[in-house]
């Protein structure tokens, strides 16, 4: 344990008799720890690591030594919380803990290498910008891992990828979740803003059809989603139907504004009327 004098140094001079000296600084070889008592104020050289420190209060008999910054060198932090708005010059390497950065900028790198980094995770709006620069650079999201995950939220804004072009390698399973929507019984018209979707016509009766016949009314979709030039891919299935009579398809798909109609024909070779219960649209709208 090393002590430094406790009581104030005071030293003459003119026009001063006695006034206050900062308190002696404490040259060691090593960190200060809880039990090393000194005057508040003291400044602790760590000379072979070139660390400093000052004792900032005494709690229950403990002394607490707070690291100060050493020109611009490494800081040892056992977590990190920046509210900002601050920008960060250099790097920053994260080794453990919780690194929480807010309304912050790092023109150098962060790098994590164990525990979890956390980029503006509060409830505040605000925008986060990652690698948009002008320079070229490369950006990666996510771990190769097998068993990684990565999620990637849009909002009801949605997602956009710009790029020429965008090339996305799947070796597993692809999924796209529409939106489902079930109108009445008997209805041929529904409403689903988005650009892929499942309706599930349903008719107790039937929907039916001669071989070879369109049914008797096109199933119509509203869509704000569908542009102008928006390309659509419709597929239909059937459910609760004979596999002999039931092969429905897609005969034409006539879009409008904001809308799409959808005539379906029974290809089946039989010749009884189709007898599916369930027709279900499935739609994907790809703008150029």
């Amino acid at each position: 344990m090393a002590t430094s004098p406790l009581r104030l140094q005071q030293g003459y001079g003119i026009g001063n008799a006695l006034q206050p000296l900062p308190p002696f600084t404490i040259i060691a070889n090593r960190a200060p720890t809880q039990q090393d008592k000194a005057r508040l104020g003291t400044l602790w050289d760590f000379k072979t690591s070139n660390l400093a420190y000052m004792l900032t209060s005494v709690t229950a008999g403990a002394s607490n030594w707070t690291l100060l910054s050493n020109n611009g060198g490494a800081g040892v932090f056992s977590s990190l919380t920046v509210n900002g708005p601050s920008t960060f010059a250099g790097n920053i390497t994260q080794t453990a803990g919780v690194t929480s950065l807010l309304q912050t900028t790092i023109d150098g790198s962060l790098t994590q290498n164990n525990g979890a980094t956390l980029l503006n995770t509060d409830a505040g709006n605000q925008t986060v910008r990652i690698g948009d620069g002008a320079g070229v650079k490369t950006v990666t999201l996510g771990s190769t891992n097998s068993t990684s995950g990565t999620a990637i939220n849009g909002g009801t804004n949605g997602i956009t990828l710009n790029g020429n072009p965008v090339t996305v390698t799947i070796p597993g399973t692809f999924r796209i979740i529409p939106p489902v929507v079930t109108p009445a019984d008997g209805a041929t018209a529904a409403t689903a803003n988005a650009y892929s979707g499942t309706i599930r016509f349903n008719d107790a009766g039937g929907w039916i059809a001669a071989a070879g016949a369109l049914l008797p009314a096109p199933f119509v979709i509203t869509n704000t989603a569908l542009g102008a030039s928006a390309a659509v891919l419709v597929t239909i299935q059937t459910e609760d139907g004979t596999a002999a009579n039931c092969m429905l398809r897609v005969a034409q798909v006539r879009t409008l504004a904001g809308s799409m109609e959808i005539y379906v024909v029974n290809d089946a070779a039989a010749a009884g009327n189709s007898d599916c219960t369930r027709c279900i649209v499935n739609f994907i709208v790809m703008l150029p």
